[in-house]
């Protein structure tokens, strides 16, 4: 172009110059010297516009020269500020959108049931729902934003150990919020931001159904063992009751044969029985003067020691037909305390009777009594097959009956160590089982002074 504009001024020059001396010469030959006049002005414009045209192109191209990197500077600069225009146009719409995400997420955790908390690897608290608020009584969200969440909770996972290994989430810890029980469970949120989110489930409802059904499950055997209560009474006081008949039945023939050994063995098994039907009619009216709070107590000062030793000796024969030996020791000849002779006979005849039932022949019966300032504590134990930890808890509810296999010859309904708690607990003391499967069980029994 500005090629095309240099040649049409030097022609226009030729052109006009041709013509300038053409008129001139028609001027001089005619006599018109106003045209001359008027030819020469017209030379003399075009010549001042071609000198113009010079220097404005020579300007001009001096200046595309000195600032043609500027000018494409220029020129980049602008096409790079259309293109941030348009990347701020799609960011403003992502942010928008992103935004609008967010706005549904938090209103989908707020309209959740569940406590939700959100977390940083920090244990710092970013976000959580208004039914966390509610659990831990705060109102505001702002009080518990940056707050640490041990502040609020229990929660017993190390979150810079988990940080390293994700493979471990999600974890589930059980804790408790204002004495209620829950179900934490963390989930990573983000791992670049090594953000967690904390689902909490109120355990309330699951503990009661679940108490519920193990209430069920105990009610249905107690009411299976009501149910037999009568045949297993009948089969109870029958086999005792046909061996001292058998035994009398007996002891007529030794006495006209003039056996004196065999009739004193068959008297002392008809004695045994006496004691399996004295501790099993004790056991039937004690048990229906607790069910009616009608258990009364006839307290007497009287040496312990002495009587429990003299109760034992009584027992002797019945323990030592069994297969069984028996010890008895104590820190001290006389301590006397306020006890009931008959209930205390009772209690000691049903844990002797315990424990022949699970101690294997040969075995050994120990009675230790220990002085102590302000009560006496009586030790029966055993070397026999002791007890479950599961059983050792509900031992002294009644109908409560641990199965022990062939490793006992158990019989009964599950109401000894019942009555033996309470006639216990009637004399202000308490009484509590050590026990292990295989090594033996004692039984603690405190008397106050």
């Amino acid at each position: 172009m500005k090629d095309y504009v240099k040649v049409d001024l030097l022609n226009l020059n030729i052109i006009l110059t041709t013509i300038d001396y053409v008129i001139k010469i028609l001027a001089t030959k005619f006599f018109i010297y106003n045209i001359d006049k008027f030819s020469d002005l017209i030379m003399q414009i075009v010549f001042i516009s071609t000198l113009i045209a010079i220097i404005v192109n020579i300007t001009k191209e001096n200046y595309n020269f000195i600032f043609k990197e500027t000018i494409d500077t220029n020129k980049h600069l602008e096409y790079i500020n259309r293109e941030i225009i348009k990347n701020n146009y799609k960011l403003e719409e992502a942010f928008q959108e992103l935004k609008d995400k967010q706005s549904l997420y938090k209103e989908f955790l707020e309209k959740l049931p569940n406590p939700i908390v959100i977390i940083n690897d920090k244990s710092r608290i970013i976000y959580c729902n208004p039914q966390f608020l509610n659990e831990i009584k705060v109102k505001n969200l702002r009080q518990v934003v940056n707050k640490k969440i041990d502040n609020y909770i229990d929660f017993k996972y190390n979150l810079k150990k988990l940080t390293k290994d994700y493979k471990n989430l999600p974890k589930t810890s059980n804790i408790k919020i204002n004495n209620k029980k829950m179900e934490a469970r963390l989930f990573d949120l983000d791992n670049e931001e090594l953000e967690y989110i904390i689902l909490f489930k109120d355990l309330t409802e699951e503990i009661k159904l679940s108490e519920i059904k193990e209430e069920f499950e105990n009610i249905k055997v107690r009411e299976e063992i009501k149910k037999n209560f009568l045949s297993n009474i009948s089969h109870d006081l029958k086999i005792p009751v046909n061996v001292i008949y058998s035994a009398i039945q007996l002891e007529k023939i030794l006495i006209d044969n003039n056996d004196i050994e065999k009739i004193k063995m068959y008297n002392e098994i008809s004695k045994q029985n006496c004691f399996i039907l004295t501790k099993f009619t004790n056991n039937l009216i004690d048990i229906s003067k607790i069910d009616s709070e009608n258990l009364e107590v006839n307290f007497i000062l009287g040496n312990i020691v002495k009587f429990v030793e003299d109760y034992i000796y009584s027992l002797s024969p019945y323990i030592n037909n069994s297969g069984l030996e028996i010890s008895f020791d104590t820190d001290e000849e006389e301590i006397y305390i306020y006890f009931d002779k008959e209930m205390m006979q009772r209690v000691i005849l049903n844990l002797i009777s315990n424990s022949i039932k699970f101690t294997k022949v040969k075995g050994m019966i120990s009675i230790y009594i220990k002085n102590y300032e302000d009560y006496v504590e009586i030790e029966i134990s055993d070397n026999g097959i002791g007890m479950s930890k599961e059983f050792i808890n509900k031992a002294f509810i009644k109908y409560e009956m641990e199965d022990r296999g062939k490793n006992s010859n158990s019989t009964g309904f599950g109401v000894g160590l019942f009555v033996v708690y309470n006639l216990i607990k009637a004399q202000s003391g308490s009484i509590d089982i050590s026990s292990k499967v295989g090594q033996g069980t004692t039984f603690i029994i405190k008397l106050n002074k």
